[in-house]
């Protein structure tokens, strides 16, 4: 797929133009992800990465121009940080200049762990709610095409149940690797295809054969009613 009809701005454009102006202006710096989403689906995955563009239309001097609102200090994974918006309706035209600023100077590792001060410090002395029984959806076979998956929510956790040759297969939503949805993904074999970086995991065991290292979760399904429901 060249692109998404729901995009707001050409990402794979604008990334290019802006690595190209920032790698002319910079030269080589440290690593750092900077990851684009084209509209507020957010299938870019811009709220975990050093620097996150979400993509909208802004009206500029009289004329609809293609903008950004940025984020940083966002992280997925076993240390997980929401990001911080620090900047909204910047024009992609001037990204360059706004961005090279943050590659030379943004102390994203630092944020990160002041956030996470900051969350603990906010959780100490209060009283957690009773947790309530979680809603478990009822899950239909013919609801899901083969190959493709629906994404259940049950309580904390996001769940991809996939149709893979006619039986239900539940496994962790968020990619190990970088946090991408498998429930967009899609079935290769035995495989649950991530579509942000092309991970693949069992979807039967969890097990990665692009990293085996990593590990997807996997969910029991129990009959529940006309359907099946996650487990415990």
């Amino acid at each position: 797929m060249d692109y998404c009809h729901f995009a707001l701005i050409e990402t794979k454009g604008w990334a290019l133009k802006t690595a190209r102006a920032l790698e002319a202006k910079l030269g080589k710096t440290q690593p750092l992800r900077m990851h684009w989403s084209g509209c507020p689906a957010g299938c870019g995955n811009h709220s975990v990465a050093d620097i996150g563009l979400l993509g909208k239309n802004i009206k500029l001097n009289g004329e609809v121009v293609e903008a950004v609102d940025v984020f940083v200090a966002g992280a997925a994974g076993c240390e997980p940080n929401p990001p911080i918006k620090i900047m909204e309706d910047v024009p992609c035209e001037g990204l360059p200049n706004v961005v090279a600023g943050l590659v030379q100077h943004g102390a994203f590792k630092a944020m990160r762990q002041q956030l996470r001060k900051i969350s603990q410090a906010s959780a100490v002395g209060v009283t957690a709610p009773a947790e309530k029984e979680p809603v478990r959806p009822t899950i239909r076979a013919q609801e899901i095409q083969e190959g493709s998956a629906k994404l259940v929510r049950v309580n904390k956790d996001e769940v991809a149940v996939f149709k893979h040759q006619g039986q239900l297969c539940a496994l962790q939503n968020n990619c190990p690797h970088e946090g991408g949805q498998l429930s967009a993904g899609w079935i290769e074999g035995d495989e649950a295809v991530c579509p942000l970086h092309g991970y693949k995991f069992h979807v039967k065991t969890g097990a990665c054969s692009t990293d085996a290292k990593l590990k997807a979760k996997i969910f029991k399904l129990v009959a529940q009613g006309d359907g099946f429901s996650i487990a415990d």
